[in-house]
């Protein structure tokens, strides 16, 4: 697995997914508006009879893609 690689390679692995997880955390804080209004549209439910309400059965998914440089830089 990655991790062994890592650890054959003596490259720090530790520190590497410290890297992802800030650049996943800062993508979504930047996206946090368009995705909260996408929610809000979603939920939007003109002309449905009162007290029927958003099914909250639904979610989303989101993924992040992210590449690393030979420099151990991750990129989104």
């Amino acid at each position: 697995d990655l991790q062994e690689y890592f650890r054959q390679k003596d490259l720090d692995y530790d520190s590497l997914m410290v890297q992802i997880k800030e650049l996943v955390v800062k993508t979504l804080i930047a996206t946090e508006t368009p995705i909260v209004s996408a929610w809000h549209n979603g939920a939007n439910y003109r002309g449905v009879p009162k007290g029927v309400g958003p099914n909250q059965t639904c979610f989303e998914l989101y993924g992040c893609d992210v590449l690393v440089d030979a420099q151990l830089r991750p990129w989104l």
